[in-house]
């Protein structure tokens, strides 16, 4: 087991919020010591995202690709035409996007495949619209031990996020612009205790036993 919390994974809902996760990933620190995958609801939005990338996140980007060993440190878009995975054995994947995807089994994949293979240490963070689907979302990384992020731009932000993050259950909900500094500090947290007997299902895909 990893003694830190190093994989961040970000998924985006709406084409209001890619604005969202541009500031957000331009205001990681150039020494931030995960790794950050990001996956939008609408695919095609990611070459705006690269554009911005280019001009002002100080971490560096790739297309994530089959296969794909991810390293510290650098940032992992999905591409325009398929859906990014983690693979059980601890790469990226890519699959065909869904057509007509308005249950965001895409996203829910997305998190439930990091939650299997990386477990507590991920940090799932989601930007999102619609409320109710929220906690459903992000279920898996809680209940493999890691961590999920909500962006609620109602919230403010305060150390007791982090402080109380091995004992309270709940989602952090943070403004957008409080994200990254919370990031910056759960990354440096040992992980919290991998739950015992956990088993969970892949949305749209078999079963799972940790």
């Amino acid at each position: 087991m990893k003694n830190s919390r190093d994989i961040v994974a970000i998924g985006v809902l709406g084409k209001d919020n890619l604005k969202s996760v541009q500031d957000l990933i331009c205001d990681l620190p150039i020494d931030f010591p995960a790794s950050v995958l990001v996956v939008l609801q609408v695919p095609a939005e990611v070459l705006k995202i690269e554009q911005i990338l280019v001009k002002k996140t100080p971490l560096p980007f790739v297309w994530a690709r089959e296969g794909q060993t991810i390293k510290k440190g650098c940032i992992y878009l999905g591409s325009s035409y398929t859906s990014l995975v983690t693979r059980p054995w601890g790469v990226l994947g890519l699959e065909p996007a869904m057509a007509n995807d308005q249950h965001h089994f895409a996203i829910a994949r997305f998190f439930d495949s990091a939650a299997y293979v990386w477990g507590n240490r991920v940090i799932g963070v989601l930007l999102n619209s619609e409320n109710a689907f929220q906690a459903a979302t992000l279920a898996s990384v809680k209940a493999a031990g890691g961590i999920a992020v909500i962006r609620d731009q109602g919230s403010i932000f305060s150390s007791s996020f982090c402080d109380g993050v091995d004992k309270d259950e709940s989602h952090r909900l943070l403004p957008t612009t409080n994200i990254a500094n919370l990031l910056a500090r759960l990354v440096e947290m040992p992980p919290s205790k991998i739950p015992t007997n956990l088993s969970f299902k892949m949305r749209n895909q078999k079963i799972y036993d940790c």
